[in-house]
Formats: structure tokens, sequence, C-alpha cells
């Protein structure tokens, strides 16, 4: 998850940035929270340099991330770039005057159109419809999404372009309104899984477990805390016949609260570190 992160990072950023804001708190996921007037986030992988047994960032990128955001906190544009700093994928996102995202198209690394998703919102703007197609290829998919009665999303379905059915999700709260845990249903194949969600005290997630139809825990993701930030990831795969565990640390942070430098293990070896660059909206006077 965390290794193979840059397919992973797109997706889920693209995920978590046009679900409504109404259901964001039940869903943000604690190492992509963002504190106070971001204008501009860099995120940059550097390979692992050994002097004398200390470890330290090496000038050697694996890769780079750069994401803008508008005065209203919302994303506006995702560009990556490789190693050899040549551009490789952008997403550029387009808003309402309700600051409802309505479209995202991403482009190749040649420039060119790649996919294209369609937002359509209620007039409460309560997300309900999201269209996806690839101008690549006949890939496409449509997801409508349901709502309880405290506005909050009780199901979403995932179409193929065709119309045909393909996963269900329904989500499931405790009284605090904080989702307890999910189920996906996957019609074509006949599988499903859920997720079961942990919290401490303070409402911070603790910890999501994934279980499958047979009974079995693949995926474990814990999240560990100092005060109000989160320190560190552990991502435990047992899907492989060699058991996996990813982790994420975070050692500096700025003066908002936002990390600025992780290191990243896999079976306590650490195989690189993340920067995260980021440039503040001057405060209005």
């Amino acid at each position: 998850m965390f290794i193979n992160t840059h397919k992973t990072y797109k997706f889920l950023l693209l995920w978590l940035l046009c679900f409504p804001a109404c259901s964001a708190k039940h869903f943000t996921i604690p190492a992509y929270q963002l504190y106070g007037p971001v204008k501009q986030l860099s995120l940059s992988y550097f390979t692992v340099q050994d002097s004398a047994g200390d470890l330290y960032p090496s000038h050697d990128i694996i890769s780079k991330k750069t994401l803008k955001f508008n005065t209203d906190h919302k994303i506006t544009e995702i560009l990556q770039l490789s190693s050899s700093g040549s551009f490789s994928f952008k997403a550029s996102y387009l808003y309402d005057t309700a600051s409802n995202t309505i479209s995202i198209k991403s482009y190749n690394h040649l420039g060119a159109i790649e996919a294209t998703t369609i937002l359509l919102h209620t007039p409460n703007w309560q997300l309900i419809k999201m269209i996806s197609s690839n101008n690549e290829s006949t890939e496409g998919s449509m997801t409508t999404y349901q709502y309880n009665t405290q506005g909050l999303p009780m199901s979403d379905t995932i179409y193929t372009l065709s119309g045909i059915p393909d996963i269900v999700t329904q989500y499931f709260y405790q009284p605090d309104g904080l989702v307890r845990y999910k189920k996906s249903y996957n019609l074509f194949n006949q599988t499903n899984y859920q997720e079961n969600y942990v919290y401490n005290n303070q409402q911070q997630l603790l910890e999501v477990v994934t279980s499958l139809n047979n009974g079995t825990v693949p995926i474990k993701v814990s999240y560990r805390y100092k005060k109000d930030l989160c320190v560190g990831i552990i991502y435990s795969n047992s899907y492989n016949a060699k058991p996996l565990e990813e982790k994420i640390i975070y050692t500096q942070f700025d003066s908002y609260g936002n990390w600025t430098m992780a290191r990243c293990y896999e079976n306590s070896t650490l195989l690189y570190f993340m920067k995260r660059s980021i440039v503040y909206y001057k405060s209005k006077k």
C-alpha cells in the first residue's frame, strides 16, 4: 500500500477530494489531512543514503508530486513527475459556484486527456452520481450514492458503463456519526469484504481491519498519534505467503501541524524518505 504508493496515492486523492464535504470527517485518512490555508504541496520520495550507519535522504528523487489548492481549500491540480523530472501525470479539478467538484480530468505523459470524471450533486450539495470514462479504452464506470436521514452516505453502487451493477458498498455508523464498518459486495465474482473502524476517545481513527467473506483478515492498518497529530501508520498484509508489514513514521511537522518529513519501512528495513514542502496563502489583515 505504501511502498507502491504512486498509483494508490493518485486514486485515493481522486476519491477523497471529490467525496461530499458533509461526509469528509467520516472518511478522512490521517496521513492525508492538511491543516491551514494550503496553497501548494510538493511531495517527494527520496532514496536512502547510508553514511557510517547514519541513514538520511539522498539527492536521488524517486518521484515527485505537486498539489495546488484554491482559497476555498479545494484542490485544483495534481502534477506528478518521474525521477528524471519529466511530466508523467496530471489531474485538473473544476468546481461550481457552491465549491462542489463537477469534473476531474487526468492527462497522460504526452499531455493528452486520459480519463474524465463528471460529478452530479443535489441542490443541497450531496454527491449523487459520478461518471468516469477512459479516453484510451472502453473502460469506465458510473457510481451512484444514497444518504440516510442525517445526510451521511448510506450506500454507493458502481456500475459498468453498460449499466450493469458491479460493486455495492453499504456504510454503518456509530451513534456519534463515525463509520463503524462498511461492507462491499462484488456482484461480478460473488465476493465481499468488510472494513471495521476503531477510534479512540478523541474520535481519532486507530485501526482499519479488512476481512473477507471467508473470515480471513488479509489487511490491517493501524494509526499512531502524539496528541492531535498522526505520527505513524503500520500496514500489515497477509495476502502473500510471506507476511508483509509496511510502516510510515512522520518525524517532522510545521507550525500548522502538517507533517514535512517521513520514513518508510518494509519489514523494519528503511526503504525511502518522504518530504513535503508546503506553501500557504498569506492571512488577510
